[in-house]
């Protein structure tokens, strides 16, 4: 696949000593959000987590500014993206977007069909378990479309809340970054984030190389990233 025909997310890791971590890098201005994920967790299944193995994260975030649910293949293979899911595009509250996840040595194809709400909307449905109007039927459509697995959304459980704080567009030496941390039961997560553009002109291995320099100048270890923070998150959750 070329490289440079979408865009790259790139993201480096810190779960230890996050706390330290986050007084050498010193942001400012954060805000905060509860996330859930869903899954299906019918007793008796042979294998746990069957969305989670089929690369399928259904996600639900609550926050100040704005709620949001999102489903997001990940990894993703470029020829399951049938039309018209092969181009991102956004309108008004909705947002579809394919780009590389690249986090420590993982790359991997995303591709995301996000729904905006007013703050307030997804806290009240979460607690009655009434999940049906947290997806629209664009959603439906790309999930019923490209998912490769049938999925009734209203039969999968919220698994949270996960507390996150961001800070967004903060300099790690001269590059703009997003900083997220994730809170779980013993979980401790500090993510460091940089986008990419698609193009010929993008260099997004040089861009690793200058984060991750600038994290090693700060004397901060990052993760080697062999487990993703979602799977680490719902493993934990899911009691595996």
């Amino acid at each position: 696949m070329n490289v440079s025909r979408y865009p790259v997310e790139l993201k480096l890791t810190i779960n230890k000593d996050v706390e330290k971590a986050l007084g050498k890098l010193g942001p400012k201005d954060d805000s905060k959000r509860q996330i859930w994920f869903l899954e299906d967790v019918t007793p008796g299944l042979r294998k746990p987590r069957p969305l989670g193995r089929a690369s399928v994260v259904v996600r639900l975030r609550t926050g100040k500014k704005r709620d949001d649910s999102t489903i997001k293949l990940r990894p993703a293979r470029d020829s399951q993206l049938v039309e018209p899911w092969r181009t991102s595009y956004e309108d008004g509250g909705q947002e579809y977007r394919i780009e590389q996840d690249w986090a420590g040595s993982r790359r991997s194809l995303a591709a995301s069909c996000v729904a905006e709400f007013a703050p307030g909307t997804l806290e009240p449905l979460i607690a009655a378990s009434r999940l049906a109007p947290a997806f629209d039927d664009k959603q439906r459509r790309f999930l019923r479309d490209c998912a490769g697995i049938p999925v009734t959304l209203t039969a999968l459980r919220p698994l949270g809340p996960i507390k996150s704080v961001q800070w967004k567009d903060h300099d790690l030496d001269g590059i703009n970054v997003n900083l997220e941390r994730w809170t779980v039961g013993p979980l401790d997560f500090l993510e460091v984030s940089a986008r990419a553009a698609a193009g010929a002109d993008a260099d997004p291995e040089k861009l690793q190389r200058r984060m991750e320099d600038a994290l090693g100048r700060l004397r901060l270890q990052v993760s080697d990233e062999q487990v993703t923070k979602t799977q680490a998150v719902l493993d934990w959750l899911c009691g595996n």
